[in-house]
């Protein structure tokens, strides 16, 4: 009697454990969740979910004037959403006035954050408005957030000083690391990439030849160990992590390197008609191409894989391209116009994002995205988080998330 017992109590556990985690298998999981349709947005083979079932979504109430007052974010690290403010100056102020007869208020240059643990705004740096003050963000890399900051006498006048810098968010202390470039007085845009020790900037410059007035592409590698900072490579752009790799495009084609720059292969070598644009997630090489077959254009989208492309999606509507392609596990990409599609690299498979607002942007993490929400310009923002897990500060309502969704963890 007693091993009949036990085998029935043995055989009640495996059942119970197959009916909580769904056989701990990823497929298992979405084959819980009904399908959703998305070709409104494009044509593809792939499964595709309600992001709200896939993910936990969690919604924050930051303050009414946040993007009022900072502008519209810049980064997410998973846990803070960072903002920056060039500065006004009285000069600029005066000048507005006498032009326009508009007066404009003086302010300081600030960076700032809003942390969702802690459901507040928070002051990272702020720089007086003797002079106008501007930045750009650049990388972040364990808890630094790198940046290029320029300085001018007064909004319309040539850049005094460009430098790249990095600002420990919790200590508060910035650092300058190195000149920067400026063209037609803009920032680098480009973001860094990191692998091994190191994270690699891209930046445009004239040519260190005097009589050569042309701009070229410059990769400076900054050590986040030791603090060096020197030019890696020239001829190379479009950086991207691939694995513990560097990629970039060489000569029209799409190549990888080790850290050091050595060890260069060809990942994937395009027909030099071809219109072609690539994206990284970390680990795949996405592309986007533009498709012409002489009596109609469309556009298609996929991966790299083994040096041919591997198609997941076609005939993009709107527009017909998506204008956001980033972030990570959760790969975002956003139509023109809106609507947004997080390809699930851990599955294999789609997922809707449903946003009923006027304006939308998504800020993907390593495995979540935020979209800032707002009517007109900056008016009763909110921000939802769509995660694979709960976070610390999540409200009460997103606590008790829908039971049928299977990815959260412990």
């Amino acid at each position: 009697m007693r091993s009949r017992a036990k085998s029935n109590l043995f055989i009640f556990i495996i059942i119970a454990s197959l009916l909580f985690c769904g056989g701990c298998d990823g497929n298992n999981i979405l084959n819980q969740l009904d399908e959703t349709d998305i070709s409104y947005i494009m044509k593809t083979d792939l499964s595709c979910f309600n992001g709200e079932e896939l993910y936990i979504k969690t919604p924050f109430y930051p303050s009414s004037d946040i993007l009022i007052r900072y502008g519209n974010p810049v980064y997410f690290d998973g846990r803070r959403l960072y903002f920056f403010r060039y500065s006004i100056t009285e000069a600029e102020t005066s000048e507005e006035k006498a032009e326009s007869g508009n007066t404009v208020t003086p302010r300081t240059a600030v960076i700032a954050c809003f942390d969702t643990e802690k459901g507040e705004t928070e002051l990272i740096l702020e720089e007086e408005n003797k002079k106008h003050i501007s930045y750009s963000f650049a990388a972040f890399k364990d808890s630094f957030l790198y940046y290029y900051r320029a300085e001018q006498d007064s909004g319309g006048e040539a850049v005094s000083d460009a430098a790249l810098y990095r600002i420990n968010v919790d200590e508060k202390k910035a650092e300058r690391i190195a000149e920067a470039s400026v063209i037609n007085g803009a920032l680098p845009k480009q973001k860094g990439v990191w692998a091994g020790e190191s994270l690699y900037f891209e930046q445009i410059a004239v040519s260190d030849d005097p009589t050569d007035s042309a701009l070229y592409s410059y990769i400076y590698s900054y050590n986040t160990r030791n603090g060096e900072y020197k030019e890696f490579k020239r001829g190379i752009h479009n950086l991207m992590r691939y694995g513990d790799k560097i990629a970039y495009i060489k000569d029209v084609k799409v190549c990888c390197c080790d850290p050091s720059g050595e060890n260069e292969t060809e990942i994937y070598a395009p027909d030099e008609s071809d219109n072609i644009a690539f994206y990284s997630n970390g680990e795949k090489i996405f592309y986007q191409q533009f498709v012409s077959d002489g009596e109609k254009n469309s556009v298609e989208t996929g991966y790299i894989s083994g040096g041919k492309k591997k198609k997941i999606g076609w005939n993009i509507k709107k527009d017909g391209r998506f204008s956001l392609m980033e972030g990570e596990t959760m790969f975002l990409m956003t139509v023109s116009g809106g609507d947004n599609i997080v390809y699930d690299n851990n599955h294999g498979c789609f997922a809707r994002i449903s946003l009923n607002r006027e304006n939308h942007r998504g800020y993907p993490a390593e495995d979540s995205v935020m979209f800032v929400c707002y009517d007109g310009v900056g008016q009763n923002p909110v921000f939802y988080l769509y995660s694979r897990e709960k976070i610390k500060g999540q409200l009460p309502a997103a606590l008790n998330a829908p039971k049928e969704n299977m990815l959260e963890r412990p």
